[in-house]
């Protein structure tokens, strides 16, 4: 018998008694690729999605927009209490107050044992309480549309619906697209956008200069926000400045809903003083609910038909 034939008799009788056992290893294997595959494929799946891994049950949302994106996404349930203004949707007037982000009451926060704040605009002292009680603090930047998005993305993110917050930012930007594509042809009147402005007189004019969202909103509105170049958010402009401009329109919001008429004849008996100014002339100055036009949110798309009902004299669909 010639030595392959031997090593060849060898590896057959091997093979043979530890059969059972090469079987087994084989299966082992097989299985283990399947199981790497599942999970390995569910685990892919988390990240992709990026889920939060803790679960909140009792949430603060201290901004009136923030409060708003949490009832769009359907997460109405975990909120524990809510800063000053949260006025809508209205049963966000049932929830507890805990004061607004200037004048907070730590107090109040600490009896709703909140395991989430949520906050834009935060103060040093709101992120220092945090960090001391060791309360869990989000902190959002909702100035123009591309933080908004971003700002409800995080939001559903961190409270686990993602695919809701998907479908809120698609829906917002839709409104947003078909507002633009109205107005697509029509003029770009020469828009003033007042704020914080005194009753009584013309001093101390605020407004919204083009990195805001109310500029921004404008511009996508179909209008031509006069101060868009100037390098402050909210700077306050003198009378002469805004008559070197000459606004087209002046957009003015005002607290507590619909302007009486008594109210009306007054902002308008201000605004006489300029009575040089093209939206004086004409009479295109406009007075909504500050409530609602300076609250870029989950209703942004209707703030902006509702400025390009203004700018235009049109009724945009």
């Amino acid at each position: 018998m010639t030595n392959g034939q031997s090593g060849f008799i060898l590896a057959a009788v091997i093979l043979n008694n530890f059969k059972p056992l090469i079987i087994l290893t084989f299966a082992t294997a097989v299985v283990c690729v399947i199981l790497f595959g599942i999970f390995g494929t569910k685990r892919q799946a988390e990240t992709d999605n990026t889920v939060s891994e803790k679960v909140y049950s009792r949430i603060i949302t201290l901004n009136p927009n923030i409060t708003e994106i949490v009832y769009a996404l359907g997460c109405e349930d975990i909120i524990a209490g809510v800063g000053d203004f949260c006025d809508y949707p209205p049963d966000a007037k049932n929830k507890p107050c805990v004061g607004g982000i200037i004048n907070p009451s730590f107090e109040k926060i600490l009896s709703l044992s909140p395991d989430l704040i949520i906050v834009a605009g935060v103060s040093e002292g709101i992120k220092d309480f945090c960090s001391q009680r060791k309360i869990e603090i989000l902190r959002l930047q909702l100035e123009g549309t591309k933080n908004l998005y971003e700002s409800i993305l995080t939001i559903g993110q961190k409270l686990n619906c993602r695919r809701q917050a998907d479908e809120l930012v698609n829906t917002i930007r839709t409104q947003l697209d078909e507002v633009s594509r109205q107005v697509a042809d029509f003029n770009r009147p020469r828009v003033f956008f007042s704020m914080n402005r005194i009753g009584g007189s013309l001093t101390q004019l605020g407004t919204a200069g083009g990195g805001t969202s109310i500029g921004e909103l404008i511009e996508i509105a179909g209008g031509e926000n006069i101060f868009a170049q100037v390098d402050s958010l909210y700077p306050v402009v003198s009378k002469e400045s805004l008559l070197r401009r000459d606004p087209q329109v002046i957009i003015e919001p005002v607290p507590g809903g619909a302007v009486s008429s008594q109210m009306r004849g007054k902002l308008l008996a201000d605004w006489a003083e300029l009575s040089g100014l093209s939206a004086v002339k004409n009479g295109r100055i406009y007075f909504p609910d500050e409530n609602f036009i300076l609250r870029p949110g989950p209703r942004i798309g209707l703030i902006a038909r509702e400025l390009a009902n203004m700018i235009h004299e049109k009724k945009i669909e």
